[in-house]
């Protein structure tokens, strides 16, 4: 499943959107994903949400299991055979927005695998002109645990 999510996001990231489909979608001022009325939408959009969930007797079981698990150091990576090594995007505490790298299999199989970067998320968001936005696919978005 994660190799069909990464050659999706590859085969999006290939292709330009027309004009239509940009002026189609209400939510595209959303992309700006550090510009205070974007930010503010998400955080009411959140409140409303999470009303909803802790209302549920079991929101504070399920949150505390989520959260450990995506807390965890012990996970093993899923890393899709690609054509020039193991690739994969990964974010922790240190790569928030996260970090796409790649490693050969030689590597992956020592206890300290050398990676080399791919595109850095994080050091994209460094405050500077011109910025856009990276959306990570779902199906690599509980990668949490650091290398």
């Amino acid at each position: 499943m994660r190799h069909v999510a990464f050659d999706c996001l590859r085969t999006a990231l290939s292709h330009k959107r027309t004009d239509a489909a940009v002026t189609d979608d209400p939510f595209l001022w959303l992309e700006e994903i550090e510009v205070p009325s974007a930010l503010a939408w998400v955080r009411a959009e959140n409140e409303k949400t999470l009303g909803v969930l802790q209302s549920d007797p079991r929101y504070r079981r399920f949150y505390e299991q989520a959260l450990s698990i995506l807390q965890s150091k012990d996970q093993i990576v899923d890393i899709p055979l690609e054509g020039r090594g193991l690739e994969h995007f990964w974010q922790d505490e240190n790569q928030v927005r996260g970090v796409w790298r790649r490693t050969t299999p030689e590597s992956d199989r020592t206890q300290d695998p050398k990676w080399e970067t791919i595109l850095d998320v994080d050091a994209l968001a460094v405050p500077r002109t011109g910025i856009g936005s990276f959306k990570v696919p779902a199906a690599f978005r509980f990668n949490s645990a650091s290398a």
